[in-house]
């Protein structure tokens, strides 16, 4: 975020076309040491992209496994200084909360090839919406062509004629 904000990086979209549909991401791009503009070296070192399909289901396991530890060491905060018990309440759900895990639980894994050997968040929720099970890691298996296409959104100026183009 620092770089689109303080160091005019910009957000850039891609899409690798397979014959199962569009794998759609992003990257951030910035000039590098020569001034040759294209992916940044510090979030993209391998000048590779970033997939939605990777991506949104990892922040959503990020923001459960986080708030789950976070719970924890407030409870044993109170319960070790202050002798407080603290029992979980269940509360009124979240609808748009609820929205969101339901549509990221339907995202193809549609992720990029260099993508493949990562590891990914597999979400599922139970069939009355009630329970999410996240498995992390889990390794994805998926067969790209020889030949890939993609699309990415890029503006060439007359300060930088050349450009890195980034590998999906």
């Amino acid at each position: 975020m620092n770089k689109l904000k303080h160091q005019q990086a910009r957000l850039r979209g891609i899409a690798v076309w397979t014959n199962a549909g569009a794998h759609l991401g992003y990257f951030v791009e910035e000039p590098d040491k020569e001034g040759l503009i294209g992916p940044s070296e510090d979030i993209n070192p391998d000048r590779g992209c970033i997939s939605f399909a990777r991506d949104l289901p990892w922040h959503l396991f990020s923001v459960y496994r986080h708030s789950a530890r976070l719970a924890e060491a407030v409870r044993r905060a109170l319960n070790s200084l202050h002798g407080i018990t603290v029992k979980p309440e269940i509360v009124k759900p979240n609808e748009k909360w609820h929205r969101a895990v339901n549509q990221a639980c339907k995202l193809p894994e549609k992720i990029f090839p260099m993508e493949v050997p990562k590891h990914i968040a597999r979400l599922r929720l139970s069939d009355d919406g009630q329970v999410l099970t996240v498995n992390f890691p889990q390794h994805i298996q998926l067969r790209f062509p020889p030949t890939l296409r993609a699309t990415c959104s890029l503006v060439m100026d007359g300060n930088s004629p050349s450009y890195k183009v980034p590998l999906p």
